[in-house]
């Protein structure tokens, strides 16, 4: 009897970790790269990636980006925006983040990962551009630290709080094609050095992004291109 009780324990446990492992459905935020493992969190009310969050009933539905707005990427010294970058280039990525000015944990976390070998696997170590954590009541927030017992007098569940992060990359050479881009919030429930870009979050959000690499244009095309330029501008000032 007992040994069919610890049988019956041990699956009991093994059902459990398994299953905090598989995608659920249900109304989450889900990743939605397509071709990679899923990542999904069940709400915003303490971080989230921009101002948007969204509820879906499964990964990869058909509104992929629809409503993420918490990063985006300049280069060359363009407006930030979600535009065309180039093998070889410099590209700073910009990271919009919100928090709640309340709440016990110490810190908010943000990580982002980028698929430079199309392998359709975000490396954790390898591929990770940015890793940041944001202390709860240090004077950025123009806080100071107070004892738990006191920590009822600030919830405030109107305040939130927002900050910009921000990464310089550069675009390996020869690249073309698709790079995909994921980034998650969540807080120190989970510990930041184990915080990967898969799995279940309760807080938080993830958002995956297509980024589009074009070739260097060869230097043929560009005199070209800056011939026409410049006999354009030349029959303007003619007809003036």
């Amino acid at each position: 009897m007992m040994t069919k009780t610890i049988f019956m324990l041990f699956a009991g446990l093994v059902l459990i970790a398994s299953s905090a492992f598989a995608v659920t459905t249900g109304d989450f935020d889900y990743s939605d790269a397509p071709g990679y493992a899923a990542a999904w969190h069940l709400t915003p009310t303490w971080q989230s990636l921009g101002s948007s969050w969204d509820k879906e009933g499964a990964p990869l539905l058909d509104d992929l980006d629809a409503s993420d707005d918490g990063v985006f990427w300049s280069s060359a010294g363009s407006d930030y925006g979600h535009g065309v970058v180039y093998a070889g280039q410099d590209v700073t990525f910009r990271f919009d983040m919100n928090r709640a000015a309340y709440g016990r944990h110490d810190y908010d976390q943000l990580k982002a990962w980028v698929d430079w070998n199309h392998d359709n696997v975000f490396d954790n170590l390898e591929e990770n551009i940015i890793a940041e954590q944001w202390f709860k009541n240090t004077a950025e927030d123009g806080n100071t630290l107070v004892p738990d017992d006191e920590w009822t007098a600030l919830t405030n569940p109107d305040a939130v709080l927002f900050k910009q992060f921000f990464v310089t990359v550069t675009i390996p050479e020869g690249l073309t094609g698709d790079l995909w881009l994921r980034a998650r919030v969540h807080c120190n429930h989970v510990a930041f050095d184990d915080t990967t870009p898969y799995g279940y979050l309760s807080q938080g959000e993830v958002e995956d992004w297509r980024i589009g690499v074009a070739p260097v244009p060869e230097p043929a095309t560009l005199i070209l291109l800056g011939s026409g330029l410049a006999g354009l501008a030349f029959y303007r000032r003619k007809r003036k």
